[in-house]
This record gives C-alpha cells, sequence and structure tokens, in this order.
C-alpha cells in the first residue's frame, strides 16, 4: 500500500500555509497512534466494536489530511472489525504503521 498522500488538498485545507500544515501532520500522526493503539486493545480484548470506532476515526482523520492510503487501510480494518479478522486487521494495522513512518521520514 502505498501513502497516497494529496498534498495539494491538505495544503488547501489549512489555506496554503506549509508550517500549519507540519503542525498539523504532527498531530495527524498523534491521533493516528492512539487510534492504532485502541485497535491493538480491542484485538487483546476481544472488543471488536473498539476496534471499529478506532478505525473509524483513523479514516476520518486520515480523509481530512488527504492521506489516501490511509483511509483506504482504515476503511478496511473496520470492514474487517465486523468480521473480527485478527489476521487481516493486525496485517493493515502493520501497513498503517508503516506509511505513518514514511511520513516521520519525509517531514
Amino acid at each position: 500500500m502505498k501513502l497516497k498522500w494529496n498534498k495539494e488538498f491538505a495544503l488547501e485545507q489549512v489555506g496554503g500555509d506549509s508550517s500549519l500544515l507540519n503542525e498539523c501532520l504532527k498531530v495527524f500522526i498523534q491521533a493516528a497512534n492512539e487510534d492504532l493503539y485502541k485497535m491493538k486493545r480491542g484485538i487483546l480484548d476481544g472488543n471488536f466494536e473498539l476496534v471499529k470506532r478506532a478505525a473509524h476515526s483513523l479514516k476520518g482523520a486520515a480523509l481530512n489530511i488527504g492521506m489516501n492510503g490511509i483511509m483506504e487501510l482504515a476503511k478496511e480494518i473496520e470492514d474487517e472489525a465486523l468480521n473480527e479478522n485478527i489476521s487481516k486487521i493486525n496485517y493493515n494495522i502493520k501497513k498503517v504503521e508503516d506509511l505513518l513512518n514514511e511520513i516521520l521520514n519525509e517531514t
């Protein structure tokens, strides 16, 4: 999975202010890591509703900042939480973590 970051869209969301965009990226990464933690906790507890809610939160945040690859993975996690497909959820969580690391390396 690729990041598929629509940076032009993200810049438009912050009125073209690249400094503000960098701050938004930091907030996004922190929120994404919190959502990933909730997903992992949900899997350990067998609470797939928590996994689904955290994935939904991540999906919305990614959409708002133009992170289409992460948004697509979050949607898959949300869908797989309904099926309680732990292996697919874990696989996609790892992919999200990889993409978050890619963002960190670019900023």
